[in-house]
């Protein structure tokens, strides 16, 4: 009993003391009670998600992970490195040394479908299913194996490529995959594979990720490259080549997505890919593995040495903020940005009377907004914020300052590139 409330009140100091030094984030780093590389990520809805890493890390929550839970060790300390939920009670895990398994009743049990010997036999990395019955495997040994009932048999299909590394099926034909500097697509079911995309020499694609089954992305993650198709992975197109080591991969939208790489790099895109903004981690030296959103605001990233990072605020980008001397203001103000016009970078002056949430949005002639700047909670004073406009073509624009949601000012500004 002792040991038991020892342990408990561990727990609540460590996850205070996360809370605490944490609460001027939106990435808020949650206590997962791992060590282990996470290596991949999967949410249901808001509340229940999944996450597979290294040591046998097989973890779920049901709180939108405030407590991650081990659910057994069913094939020992081998590494898992993919997960696929189908609904809340059947998941397949894959890993390393022929590991298949799966789970009817949210955990509670598993199904053992493969399980080699450790340091023997193929990897699996990435496992996709279209319903409970019907999904595909892959990994090392250049082939994708595939399963119409729930993998009480298996059969596979050689492609002539490396390790591949994930995989998304728009329906029970289509489907595409990453692998080591190309993305392959099928459109028979997994029979025939061809290469789709094929990058230079020295990329690897790691995750992949779909939105509204036409608009995708891949990254690499030993070079600098974004690659974007608009038509499910029949084209594809270089967008980006300024972030280096990027990993995973994950949009909300054909607008909005984040990717993550090492040393601590986690960067969000609002135009589709073309330009990525840092964002302001709680982490220092990790290397994110897998993104996930459930809607525009609410998601989880995994990362190396069993870290997880929350927002529920779509995140928060790198701004560099300062504040000018101690003096209380009599109001409300945003004053104009200098210098103005600018070449790409700009600073704007505010002031607030009273502690209050400032949004600071920026919104083309139209009326259409950009992307937000700030959104956080300041105490009373005198502040200034930079604001990066490269992604930006020369015009006229305005920024917003928005108070605890009601009061609005605005002003605009003029950008020459």
């Amino acid at each position: 009993m002792k040991k038991l409330i020892i342990t408990s009140l561990f727990f609540l100091i460590t996850y205070y003391s996360l809370l605490i030094s944490n609460c001027q984030s939106q990435w808020i780093q949650q206590y997962t009670g791992t060590t282990s590389n996470l290596y991949d990520m999967k949410f249901l809805n808001e509340r229940t998600g999944w996450v597979v890493g290294a040591s046998g890390a097989l973890m779920k929550t049901t709180n939108a992970g405030v407590n991650w839970v081990q659910m057994g060790y069913p094939v020992g300390n081998k590494p898992l490195r993919g997960i696929h939920i189908v609904d809340s009670n059947i998941v397949y895990v894959v890993g390393y040394y022929e590991t298949i398994i799966k789970t009817t009743n949210g955990g509670s049990n598993w199904i053992i479908i493969r399980n080699g010997p450790s340091s023997q036999g193929e990897s699996y990395f990435c496992v996709f299913f279209i319903d409970k019955d019907k999904g595909w495997i892959a990994g090392t040994g250049e082939k994708v194996l595939k399963t119409t009932d729930g993998g009480e048999t298996i059969d596979s299909a050689y492609v002539n490529g490396g390790w591949f590394y994930d995989m998304y099926f728009k329906d029970a034909n289509t489907g595409c995959m990453s692998e080591e500097g190309r993305v392959f697509k099928t459109t028979n079911g997994g029979i025939n594979w061809y290469p789709s995309l094929s990058a230079s020499l020295g990329h690897i694609f790691m995750k992949i990720s779909f939105v509204d089954n036409l608009y995708g992305w891949v990254c690499s993650l030993n070079g600098r490259a974004v690659y974007r198709t608009i038509d499910f992975g029949s084209n594809w197109s270089l967008i980006d080549t300024t972030v280096p080591g990027m990993g995973c991969i994950h949009f909300i939208n054909k607008d909005t997505g984040f990717m993550g790489g090492n040393t601590n790099r986690l960067y969000k895109s609002t135009n589709s890919g073309f330009s990525w903004r840092r964002e302001n981690t709680v982490t220092s030296n990790e290397q994110f593995e897998a993104i996930k959103f459930v809607n525009d605001t609410v998601g989880w990233v995994a990362a190396t040495t069993g870290v997880i990072l929350h927002t529920t605020k779509g995140g928060q980008p790198v701004v560099n903020i300062s504040q000018n001397g101690n003096e209380i203001p009599k109001g409300y103000r945003l004053n104009q940005n200098y210098p103005n016009p600018f070449n790409s970078t700009t600073r704007i002056p505010f002031e607030i009377s009273e502690k209050a949430n400032i949004n600071i949005s920026v919104f083309d002639i139209l009326g259409r907004k950009i992307e937000t700047i700030v959104n956080k909670t300041f105490e009373a004073g005198k502040y200034e914020v930079s604001y990066n406009a490269d992604k930006l073509s020369s015009g006229i624009y305005f920024y917003r300052m928005l108070i605890d949601g009601n009061t609005s000012l605005s002003n605009k500004f003029l950008l020459k590139k």
